[in-house]
């Protein structure tokens, strides 16, 4: 079949069939009408989920430019609900210039993630050129991965997941503070479930036990009972959260809009204490110029005073304050504020280079004089980070921040890992 874009493209072709394609392309360039939406590859997401995420509906009159849009905004709502790990969403040949058929093909997978988190795979150490020795490893599968849609409750998806992970940690005595390091080890496990009340959307409950076990030998008995440290400490949380997330690219975003509100009720078993958490969670993404974006984050939180040391708000860490700061980084209110600038360097045959430069700054408040880490915080740094796009996203980020700390180096290995359910053992 000759499209009228291969027509137009031969310049040796009859004066006829020139004629014909201005034709085409004139009748084209009117308002095109969705006669149907073919959806394919689905074995346990409902068609009519599937067809819920779409920006468009049959029956629809769209002008061409609109419908190129609403596809691209339809294939990432798609995406973007974790239910799928590859989505194409496509118009197919027309036989009627003026009716248009969508073709949605989604393929359901099993979602693997490794990297940075305290629920995935991590092997790490904080503070690398400090003092501090805060080394750890955690293995678990986040609740976001293990994430299937179907017409649920009122008609809208709904994902359900759990969440099972150790994490082995080791903190340096404080400055100040004698008596107050501490190793631990942590058993979590958790279970969760989202509902979607849209594409971008969704509210939640969790509930988590985590089992710590702490080593205080070399701990002073009224440090100890300062800070809450238990040799053998039951955890149950329940978590209640919103998230509304917009981002245009689910695995490289350059433009975009990520908030998330959690509120979390906490209980200790052992020593019969109760805290409650809250957080509020905003990144957003914006393009400066050619190839260069940048990406910004606000993090507001508060903890009851009741909280142990080890659950205070902590500014350090992945996306916190690169850099080591072991007093004046924690507290039970906390202000953070992270921007970054990223600019594509080179184009790789895998992928491609950015080197990224960011600043950070935070202030947390402890009430009362009974803990004395409450403070002023900030790192400046930069770093490189190689980016391997999809079907296999990884992102090896390497960076290097001084400020209010001793200078920090950081680095990380990020991504995810896909893998069809069919091929399941």
């Amino acid at each position: 079949m000759i499209t009228p874009s291969r027509i137009a493209a031969t310049s040796t072709m009859p004066f006829v069939r020139l004629s014909l394609a201005v034709l085409m392309t004139t009748a084209s360039a009117g308002a095109v009408t969705i006669q149907e939406i073919r959806i394919s590859g689905n074995s346990y997401t409902a068609r009519e989920t599937i067809a819920g995420f779409c920006t468009f509906k049959a029956g629809q009159e769209l002008t061409e430019e609109e419908l190129t849009r609403e596809i691209a905004a339809s294939q990432m709502s798609l995406t973007r609900t974790n239910y799928f790990y590859r989505v194409t969403v496509s118009s197919l040949p027309r036989e009627d210039v003026e009716k248009a058929v969508i073709h949605v093909r989604v393929d359901e997978g099993f979602l693997w993630r490794f990297g940075a988190g305290p629920t995935y795979v991590t092997v790490g150490k904080e503070n690398m050129a400090g003092k501090a020795r805060s080394l750890y490893v955690t293995a678990g599968w986040n609740w976001q991965e293990v994430a299937y849609g179907r017409r649920f409750l009122f008609g809208r998806p709904v994902s359900l997941g759990f969440d099972l992970g150790h994490r082995v940690e080791e903190r340096r005595e404080i400055e100040g503070l004698p008596g107050s390091g501490w190793e631990s080890g942590t058993l979590r496990a958790s279970a969760e479930m989202a509902y979607y009340f849209s594409p971008f959307v969704s509210a939640g409950i969790a509930g988590n036990f985590a089992n710590v076990s702490f080593k205080t030998d070399r701990v002073d008995k009224a440090i100890a009972h300062e800070i809450g440290l238990l040799h053998r400490q039951g955890i149950t949380e329940q978590k209640y959260y919103l998230h509304m997330d917009r981002l245009n690219d689910v695995f490289d975003p350059t433009r975009g809009t990520q908030i998330g509100v959690e509120l979390r009720n906490v209980n200790a078993t052992r020593n019969t204490s109760r805290h409650f958490d809250s957080d509020l969670d905003a990144v957003w993404y914006a393009p400066l110029g050619r190839d260069i974006y940048s990406r910004n984050r606000f993090y507001a939180g508060w903890r009851s005073p009741e909280t142990p040391y080890y659950h205070l708000i902590d500014l350090r860490g992945i996306n916190g304050i690169r850099c080591d700061s072991p007093r004046n980084a924690v507290g039970t209110t906390g202000l953070f504020l992270s921007t970054e600038l990223q600019r594509r360097l080179a184009t790789l045959t895998c992928g491609h280079l950015d080197p990224v430069i960011f600043a950070d700054v935070g202030r947390t408040w402890e009430p009362g004089e009974g803990r004395r880490f409450a403070g002023f915080s900030y790192a400046v740094g930069a770093g490189l980070r190689l980016v391997f796009p999809a079907p296999m996203y990884v992102r090896v980020r390497l960076e290097a921040g001084t400020g209010s700390g001793t200078p920090g180096l950081f680095f990380a290995v990020e991504g995810y890992r896909t893998q069809s359910k069919r091929d399941w053992p």
